[in-house]
């Protein structure tokens, strides 16, 4: 019997922070480790809703010339709630995610929650012995 479950996205993953030079984030020697809410999960398609009808109001406003003073600041903090809303935790790490989100200087672990978060392969369930691996291929 066919199984659909087996290709679909994981309701979580998770990943280990780096720095900005790539090296891993340690603190007291424990990796930090960002929890996320999978792609197609209820939890991430409520936040895409939800930043998808700010964005479109944003736009509304903007286009009957209500146009917020602060618009590129505005833009910013809903790209932080989203990824913040997306997020279940981060393991080992003093601030919320939300705190992190918002803080610029930490913007690099935002952009790896966002391109973490983009891509469908990191929520990929792994492969059962029934099913054929061509992992071990090299492209070409």
């Amino acid at each position: 019997m066919f199984d659909i479950t087996q290709f679909e996205n994981l309701d979580e993953g998770s990943f280990n922070v780096r720095r900005q030079n790539g090296d891993e984030i340690l603190i007291d020697g424990k990796p930090v480790v960002w929890r996320m809410h999978g792609l197609g999960s209820p939890v991430q398609v409520r936040a895409e809703y939800k930043l998808t009808r700010e964005n479109s109001a944003s736009t509304v406003s903007a286009l009957t010339g209500q146009k917020s003073r602060n618009a590129e600041e505005e833009a910013f903090k809903r790209g932080a709630q989203y990824i913040s809303d997306c997020t279940i935790a981060i393991d080992n790490w003093p601030l919320s995610p939300l705190d992190t989100c918002m803080n610029r200087k930490l913007g690099y672990m935002m952009d790896q929650a966002e391109a973490y978060l983009r891509s469908a392969a990191n929520f990929m369930r792994p492969s059962t012995v029934n099913s054929p691996s061509t992992s071990d291929k090299q492209p070409g």
